[in-house]
């Protein structure tokens, strides 16, 4: 293997011109190269195995392959020999962070700070921790530190930005929310945003929100983002001649709602030199789809908190007559599980088993509405089978449905009473086409959420939060419990 990965001559050099090589292969976005790093200083090691500076080498490239549990190892091992080593807690902090362990996480990255209170990458990394605990003012003011150490941190603007918008500061949130571009369409970390290159249209600028040119408006993020933002779609479509790139699973629903005013295409999610349309469509700028916001959502006052997408009336027709051949009981849909590793799973998911005193304590047909994720298809089938195993109780888990959006979101969810999920992109769902629903909110929401109040500003009144406290689920599910009783009797009287 490494006769494949490294040329010979490398190794002939001097071990400080092979970790030289190595540094920069560190730096690149192709996996073969972070390997080619990881072979060179492991061979510098077998001439000097306790210098700290090449285990912390050695350790950054498991890091850069997602592999902390070895990393984290070897960060370790470096830290015996200099526990006054800054970047060692810093990447410890990453692998931490990587694997949901927060806590831990924000411990590496405060004594990185007191080892190098100089460096803004540091301070920039408590910041992180305190926009994923809903704690905005403390992330400003790390960012505002750290920016005052490198003003052009596009890392620091970005958690600022975060921040702000947390806070209802739209201005400033969507100024800073652009520092997420950099990078190309390649390199782009998961935790920011998406960038398009079009090569037919290679020097395509930012959309500065002037009217009369024709703009591509293109997905981000994930699809609860993209139904989020959609709301938007109408106001960029009466200043410019809009072409709208969708993910591939919601284009059916965008066309069917936007496609009568502008071109949909479902193409985000393949490489744009693999995109045809840009060969036939004129274009002067670019801007995801969130990016919007900076031009038509800049107070409170500009969210017009209005259903604004409709679903299909054939597949609402459907699963009203499939939910109506169960009986005259209450359809309640619900979803338990949202984010991954990096998005927070944790904060946002309650485990199916918690469901069980509301699902055996209320008359109603409880509905999942708890996808896959995308690389794990027939996931929750197992579950949902040994809970209805073990409690005795009655899920209609229907995979094929609810991995379909089309099925899912523009047919099953307008055809239910009442839905009540975690944070997820049902959520966003249900907001987008007028679905009553009760969001089950951590105490430490993303900034969609906002971080108090029961309202939520992207949509109408059918949208109602019960907010955790104290990362406590018993007080939400103990007024969850209430307010279902309430429901019930007014159901039951009308």
């Amino acid at each position: 293997m490494t006769e494949e990965l490294l040329d010979e001559a490398w190794l002939r050099e001097e071990p400080q011109e092979m970790l030289n090589r190595a540094a920069n292969f560190l730096t690149s976005a192709e996996l073969l190269d972070v390997r080619r790093a990881r072979k060179l200083c492991e061979y510098v090691l077998t001439l000097d195995r306790d210098n700290p500076g090449i285990l912390f080498m050695v350790a950054s490239t498991y890091m850069r392959e997602g592999r902390y549990a070895l990393a984290e190892c070897w960060f370790r091992y470096a830290l015996v020999h200099d526990p006054k080593m800054a970047p060692i807690w810093c990447n410890l902090g990453y692998c931490y962070q990587g694997e949901g362990r927060n806590e831990e996480a924000f411990k590496c990255f405060e004594k990185a700070v007191e080892l190098d209170p100089s460096e803004a990458s540091y301070l920039n990394n408590l910041a992180t921790n305190y926009v994923n605990n809903g704690t905005p003012d403390d992330a400003i003011e790390r960012c505002n530190k750290a920016l005052k150490l490198d003003p052009v941190n596009s890392d620091a603007l970005w958690n600022r930005s975060l921040a702000y918008l947390e806070k209802g500061m739209w201005v400033e949130g969507w100024e800073g929310y652009k520092a997420g571009l950099k990078g190309s369409e390649e390199t782009q970390s998961s935790q920011k945003r998406k960038v398009r290159f079009y090569p037919e249209h290679k020097d395509l600028p930012y959309w500065d929100g002037t009217g009369g040119q024709s703009v591509v408006v293109y997905g981000e993020q994930g699809v609860g983002d993209e139904l989020l933002a959609s709301s938007m779609l109408e106001d960029a479509a009466n200043v410019t001649n809009l072409v709208y790139e969708a993910h591939p699973r919601l284009v059916n629903i965008m066309r069917h709602n936007f496609g009568n005013r502008f071109p949909v295409y479902g193409t985000r999610k393949i490489s744009t030199d693999q995109v045809c349309w840009p060969m036939w469509q004129r274009i002067d700028a670019k801007i995801p789809i969130l990016g919007l916001g900076e031009h038509f959502r800049k107070k409170d006052e500009d969210f017009p908190r209005k259903v604004y997408l409709k679903p299909f009336d054939s597949l609402v027709d459907k699963y009203k007559e499939k939910l109506a051949a169960m009986g005259d009981r209450p359809k309640i849909g619900f979803s338990w599980k949202g984010g991954g590793v990096v998005t927070r799973h944790d904060l946002r998911s309650i485990g199916l088993g918690d469901w069980t005193d509301l699902i055996k304590d209320f008359d109603a047909d409880w509905i999942s509405l708890q996808y896959d994720g995308a690389d794990r298809q027939g996931w929750n089938t197992p579950i949902v089978a040994e809970f209805e195993k073990e409690t005795g109780l009655c899920i209609n888990h229907w995979p094929e449905v609810v991995n379909d959006l089309d099925e899912c979101y523009a047919g099953l969810i307008n055809a239910l009473d009442l839905v009540i999920s975690v944070n997820t992109s049902v959520v966003h769902a249900c907001g987008a086409f007028g679905v009553p629903t009760w969001v089950l909110t951590p105490s430490r929401p993303a900034w969609r959420y906002n971080i108090e109040g029961e309202h939520m500003i992207w949509y109408s009144d059918h949208m109602r939060q019960i907010r955790q406290v104290d990362d406590d689920w018993d007080g939400v599910f103990k007024t969850v419990r209430e307010r279902l009783n309430s429901w019930m009797q007014e159901r039951a009287a009308a």
